[in-house]
């Protein structure tokens, strides 16, 4: 008999222990960093299945940062907002902002997204070490963004009520 209550003592520790683990992953931006980790070191990989490329205009078969990227993306089928925790990573990681930058008479005319890693990746002088060393600072930024997402413990509602309240206050302006 007192093994059984032992046995089941342990148990429900095991089975609590779990349950905590599975709700800390589950608190706000979590599962999000864990996807921008993910996407960063597949960006990194293709660089280096691919080979790396400055200042191509035209496609080419080796890829620039910004194509890593892109097609990391892609090939991991992640969403939008994983891609963007994944470029705000990358862009702490160089120090640039995370918006593109945008010039008087730009021939583009829009904002492109990759604009800002398209400069830093073809600065001249930039070598592949530099760009493949952006990207395991971004893993490292996006990892601890994650650990801090799980010790924070905010519960994935709190953005409803942000948001509400974010989108009153610019519906009044």
């Amino acid at each position: 008999m007192r093994l059984k209550a032992i046995v089941a003592s342990l148990v429900g520790i095991f089975v609590a222990s779990i349950g905590m683990v599975f709700a800390d992953t589950n608190a706000l931006n979590v599962a999000e960093w864990q996807s921008a980790r993910e996407i960063l070191v597949r960006a990194k990989q293709r660089i280096l299945e691919k080979g790396w490329q400055q200042g191509a205009t035209e496609p080419v078969a080796k890829e620039c940062m910004t194509t890593a990227m892109e097609n990391a993306w892609k090939d991991l089928g992640k969403s939008l907002v994983d891609f963007e925790y994944s470029c705000d990573a990358l862009s702490s990681a160089i120090g640039l902002p995370r918006s593109p930058i945008t010039m008087a008479n730009d021939p583009l005319d829009i904002p492109y997204w990759g604009r800002n890693f398209m400069y830093w990746n073809d600065k001249p002088g930039r070598t592949a070490k530099e760009v493949l060393a952006a990207f395991d600072k971004a893993v490292a930024i996006a990892e601890k963004k994650k650990t801090a997402a799980i010790k924070a413990k905010v519960p994935p509602d709190a953005l409803n009520d942000f948001d509400a309240a974010a989108l009153k206050a610019a519906i009044k302006n």
